[in-house]
Order: C-alpha cells, then structure tokens, then sequence
C-alpha cells in the first residue's frame, strides 16, 4: 500500500465512514491514479503507437480444419495403408485452397514476432522512467506495468489441422477398422514444401533425360552402328534378315545413363523392345 492510500485510509477511519463508502473512494483512487499514468506514461503512449502501427497486420484468419476418410476395400490394403501418402495426395488436390491459408497465418505470426521485439524495446527504453506529481512513484511504477501487460495485442493464433484416416469393414459388417493421423499447420508447410522439391526433381531429371536423347545425332548413330557391323549384339541379325536396327542405351537414360559411344548398342528391334530399361 503506497503512502496516499495509507494517508487515505487513516483519514477515513478516523472520521468513521462505513466499508462501502471507504469502496466507493478507493474505486475513484484507483481510477484517478491510472488516468493520471495514462496521461503521463511515456512506455503507454508509444506502445499506443505500436499497436496502432501493427493491429492491421495481426488479424487473425478464420479456423480452417480439413478431414479425407479413404475407405478401403480388404483388410490387406488396410494394414498396408499409407496415411502420409494419403496425406500428400489430399495436400496437392486442395493446394490452391490450403497455400493462402497458411501463408495468412505465416504472414500473422511473423508480424507479431516482430511486434513484440518492438515492445520489448519500447519496454526497456520507457517503462518505469515516467512519473506523475499526482501519485507516488512506487504506484505509478506498479500501475503503469500493469496496463503496459493489458494493451499488449494478443497473439494471432487461429487453429488449422488436417485429419486423415482410413477404415474398412468387413463384407458382412461383423469387423470395422480405422485409423487417423492429424497434421498441424507445420506439418502441411512441409508437406507441401515436399511437393514442390518432387515435381522441381521430376522437371530437372525429365529436363535432363530429354537433353541426354537429344545428343544422339544421325553421325553418332552411324558410328555405332559401323563399329557393330551393322548387326544386332544380342543376337547377330543384321537388316539383311528383313529387320529393323536400332542405336539403344546400354544403360537406360531413365536409369542414369549417357549418350556416349561406350554407353550405345546396335539391337533389333525385338531384342530392343525385350530388353526395354531393365539393363
């Protein structure tokens, strides 16, 4: 208690005025001390300024929650169901929907990270420095970080989950299964973060694989097929039996391998077809 409310309280004993009117007083002393430390508090003005400079940017979206239920057809696919597979699948079908939501939480979040480094600054540089002749300086103090604490913004947060589950029941009903994983915001960030560094993989490997087969030339066909004879490697036709040759990759390009004379064959057109990219 600081010394003007013990001086109060004093006072109004000894003139004998009853609990409730003692209330009322203290009410009105309450009340007068925080307008006097909100018409005085440099920490509470700026942070006034902050929150006015920061509230548009921390809005908080609406609750979004997602839940796929994949029915299977057998026990044997239940036991083997891939739920994260499941998971992915249902993240790249509803991409264009799920993004800008978790961007609009992505974008909140930050700002009030940032928000409250600027409190804290303003927190150190102001709070407690300020002073007012109406009241004392151990109330004004306690007062001010009182409402420093109370126009503080709340955090953003807005809850988004996805659920994903697979059940199966018996043809005759007798026997039901099912299970669930839940995914949290994080979770489908990174979810779709693995889809774009699949489908940028699968572009860049596609890219390369085309480049590999745009490097063989009618010159370099020729000289393969010059250096074999003109017959096939694995089983010695030539076009002189009446079949068609082809310049193949000993190992395939989907398998990683080059366009370089070392790495191409002379074969038929059935001993081609049959060995496909299995070597």
């Amino acid at each position: 208690m600081d010394a003007e409310t013990l001086v109060l309280l004093i006072a109004t004993l000894a003139a004998g005025i009853g609990a409730g009117s003692f209330g009322l007083i203290m009410v009105r002393l309450n009340a007068r001390h925080r307008r006097a430390v909100l018409a005085h508090s440099v920490a509470l003005a700026e942070l006034a300024k902050l929150n006015t400079a920061y509230a548009p940017r921390l809005q908080a979206p609406p609750p979004a929650a997602y839940e796929f239920v994949d029915a299977v057809s057998s026990k044997a696919k239940y036991d083997r169901y891939d739920l994260r597979k499941f998971f992915l699948g249902q993240l790249s079908t509803f991409e264009q929907e799920i993004q800008p939501k978790i961007d609009q939480r992505l974008f909140s979040w930050a700002a009030y990270q940032e928000y409250m480094m600027h409190r804290a600054s303003l927190a150190d540089a102001h709070l407690g420095k300020s002073s007012a002749d109406e009241i004392g300086r151990s109330a004004f103090v306690r007062i001010e970080r009182k409402q420093f604490d109370t126009m503080t913004l709340t955090s953003p947060y807005s809850p988004m989950h996805m659920r994903c589950a697979v059940t199966y029941t018996s043809p005759q009903g007798r026997n039901s299964y099912g299970r669930a994983l839940d995914f949290s915001v994080e979770d489908m960030r990174r979810g779709l973060e693995e889809l774009r560094t699949i489908r940028e993989t699968r572009s860049t490997t596609h890219f390369l694989r085309q480049q590999e087969r745009n490097r063989m030339t009618d010159r370099l066909r020729a000289d393969v097929l010059r250096r074999d004879g003109y017959r096939c490697r694995m089983c010695g036709a030539s076009s002189e039996d009446g079949i068609r040759l082809h310049v193949d990759h000993i190992v395939a390009v989907s398998n990683g391998g080059t366009t370089v004379t070392e790495n191409l064959q002379t074969l038929c057109q059935a001993c081609n077809l049959g060995k496909s990219n299995r070597f």
